[in-house]
């Protein structure tokens, strides 16, 4: 493919304000070296190589080495980052760039399964990548977006509160379960029940699953009651969908007699719990 020198004035990121800042590294092999890669361009569109441009203008350049590709930019986009694993906002703010006969086509490119929740999702990622001046350090796995799809026209009231709460990824998958859980239960609140992500995963489980939440408090006020002697730990299956408990212990010959107090405890929390 024939390679021209195009005015960076000329070129408009895909990825637009979303385009994430060049390394170090890049910027001084750039400066040093020049560039080794051409970008890849689609009707002035940057397709491939958005840190790169990045980096020139930063050093102050004029102009870029670009490869003139025919064809959809954001489907060039999709096929030439194919080799990684796109993040949610990235993957959004392409697919609001395709005409919506094209959409299939790309998030097959994506290698993204299809679907009208995941559809929702990007649009609403999209749009708010768009419209925010400070996106937040913390981006959501696309299989959280997937579940926060299934929320419909409800999505919107909890995924911003999501995104800038406090909390790990696990803690917030587990929120937008519940939160479709609550939903199909019609217990959906107004806003996340929660200043942090694992306060308001705890207040959703109780609204979701009441049932569960109650055998979990029966077995924390059964075990506080009956405390098992030194030496001794319990474990259950939380969700209650394997019966029983699961005891470890380290004994030594002098105090073996502690088996008969776990014993007794053991039935106890048995008897407060039928749950188990």
């Amino acid at each position: 493919m024939k390679i021209i020198e195009m005015q960076i004035t000329d070129l408009k990121p895909l990825l637009g304000e979303i385009t994430p800042a060049p390394d170090d590294n890049l910027v001084r092999s750039i400066s040093e070296n020049g560039i080794m890669q051409p970008l890849v361009v689609s009707q002035s569109r940057v397709c491939d190589g958005h840190r790169r441009l990045a980096a020139l203008k930063l050093l102050g350049h004029s102009s870029a080495p670009c490869i003139e590709a025919a064809g959809s930019p954001a489907q060039l986009f999709a096929q030439l980052n194919g080799h990684r694993e796109l993040g949610a906002t990235e993957l959004a703010v392409a697919y609001s760039d395709c005409h919506s006969e094209d959409q299939a086509d790309f998030l097959r490119l994506a290698r993204c399964a299809d679907s009208p929740q995941l559809r929702l999702a990007l649009k609403y990622i999209a749009e708010n990548a768009k419209n925010r001046s400070n996106p937040p350090e913390q981006q959501l796995p696309l299989n959280i977006w997937r579940e926060l799809g299934h929320l419909g026209g409800d999505m919107q009231r909890f995924a911003g509160d999501l995104l800038s709460m406090p909390g790990t990824v696990s803690e917030k998958r587990n929120i937008a379960m519940f939160l479709r859980q609550a939903q199909r239960k019609n217990v959906l609140p107004e806003k996340l029940p929660g200043s942090n992500a694992a306060e308001a995963l705890e207040n959703l489980q109780r609204l979701a699953q009441p049932r569960r939440t109650d055998a979990l408090d029966k077995f924390a006020q059964a075990l506080e009651q009956n405390p098992l002697p030194p030496g001794f730990s319990v474990k259950i299956d939380e969700t209650f969908s394997k019966p029983g408990m699961q005891l470890t212990c380290n004994l030594t010959r002098r105090h073996s007699g502690r088996l008969t107090e776990a014993q007794v405890a053991i039935d106890a929390i048995f008897a407060a719990v039928e749950e188990l």
